[in-house]
């Protein structure tokens, strides 16, 4: 049975995994010329999540409400807009084929893996697992970028990952820490969880994660910090939970202290500075401390501008732009006005069914903190047809069941 919580939770945090892992092995990924390891992961984890998920149809013959059926179809309308587009316009591009090949490989079966989990009303068993995979980042991040930063060396990677996909690594850990150290015992958690060592250890991985975001110095890293920050603040003031609302205090208080003791440390600042380079007092944004973004959301807007009601499908839009690196400028370009709308609706339904399930279960406020982690990462880089961790807490949140 554990087995199965494991592939999911694989499934769910494949990419963050595999370069923690290779962080703390002191093995850093060169690329597929070098090694086929993270080619042989991934389709390792997909192969077994798609094997559990037949395997669940066959075995346990689960009961299907008719819109449960229409939403297992979700997937398959990008599967089937790709393949329409080939035959409407000839044989796909390089970049298309690609991501295409990504979201088999990873959104497709870590959105139907999930499906068996809600479905079988197991997603709470998640959670301990989730504890785990977050201890293992936290570890990662200490090892491999914090221990070097106290002998002011920047290291800005994580097994090989670059400096944005670790600080997304550092950022997501942060929020998740912070989680279990504020709501974590509300949940059924591994043994160890519950020796003073660890409840203390919570408070440094806290801290050690929000130094690894900030030292790599991904900006869309430290606005999830923020994001976090925020978020939990909120939710503490509502409940009015004077325990936490502590906790919260202290962690505050160390982050600010924090900037004071590394104030000198010259690699840490230099990843600050880097994060906070698209901000100006006098002006607000900074578009030339943004890496480029202002030219690549320039060029997508152009485009949309060309086809703003049907856009140009579902991957498609590769034939034609680069990533444009924010979600509602990819949507417009897959599928225009049109697209942009349905999006929007769909993205208010599942906003609705979170506040359900969190008022129905407090516990379900751990979906919150993952899935704030691709849409915010979504609003400055990557795609949202290859996110594991968007598609996989998608998919608990259409199919959880209220019993």
């Amino acid at each position: 049975m554990g087995m199965k919580y494991i592939i999911g939770i694989l499934s769910l945090f494949s990419i963050i995994v595999y370069f923690s892992i290779s962080g703390l092995l002191g093995m850093e990924y060169q690329g597929i010329d070098s090694s086929n390891s993270y080619l042989m992961y991934n389709i390792l984890i997909a192969l077994s999540a798609l094997i559990f998920f037949v395997g669940y149809l066959i075995l346990e013959n689960p009961k299907f409400r008719r819109k449960d059926l229409k939403l297992l179809g979700l997937p398959l309308v990008f599967v089937f807009g790709y393949l329409f587009n080939i035959l409407l316009l000839g044989e796909s591009s390089t970049d298309e084929s690609r991501w295409f090949t990504f979201f088999l490989l990873w959104s497709l079966p870590s959105y139907y893996l999930a499906f068996t989990y809600a479905n079988a009303h197991r997603v709470e068993e998640l959670t301990k697992w989730i504890e785990v995979i977050v201890l293992l980042i936290s570890l990662s991040t200490i090892f491999v970028l914090v221990i070097p930063m106290m002998s002011d060396i920047r290291v800005t990677g994580i097994g090989g990952a670059s400096y944005q996909t670790a600080s997304y690594i550092s950022a997501i850990a942060f929020g998740l820490t912070l989680y279990f150290l504020l709501f974590g015992s509300r949940h059924k958690r591994f043994k160890f969880t519950q020796y003073r060592l660890y409840k203390g250890a919570l408070y440094l991985f806290v801290l050690t994660n929000f130094i690894g975001a900030v030292l790599s110095g991904g900006r869309g890293a430290f606005v999830l910090v923020i994001v976090y920050l925020l978020f939990f603040l909120i939710q503490l003031i509502k409940q009015r939970k004077r325990n936490s609302m502590l906790k919260l205090s202290v962690v505050l208080l160390a982050i600010m202290l924090l900037f004071q003791m590394l104030g000198s440390n010259n690699a840490f600042m230099v990843g600050y500075n880097r994060a906070i380079a698209f901000i100006n007092p006098e002006i607000g944004i900074d578009w030339s401390g943004s890496s480029g973004r202002d030219d690549v959301y320039l060029n997508a807007l152009d485009l949309i501008q060309k086809k703003p009601i049907l856009g140009y499908g579902y991957f498609s839009y590769w034939r034609v732009s680069s990533n444009p690196h924010n979600i509602l400028l990819e949507i417009l370009l897959s599928g225009g006005i049109i697209y942009l709308s349905i999006f929007l609706l769909f993205t208010l339904s599942i906003i609705r069914k979170i506040k359900r399930m969190v008022k129905y279960d407090t516990r379900n406020r751990i979906w919150v903190v993952i899935i704030l982690y691709p849409f915010t990462m979504l609003m400055f880089s990557g795609s949202y047809l290859v996110s594991t961790e968007l598609w996989f807490s998608l998919s608990i949140v259409l199919f959880y069941k209220f019993r």
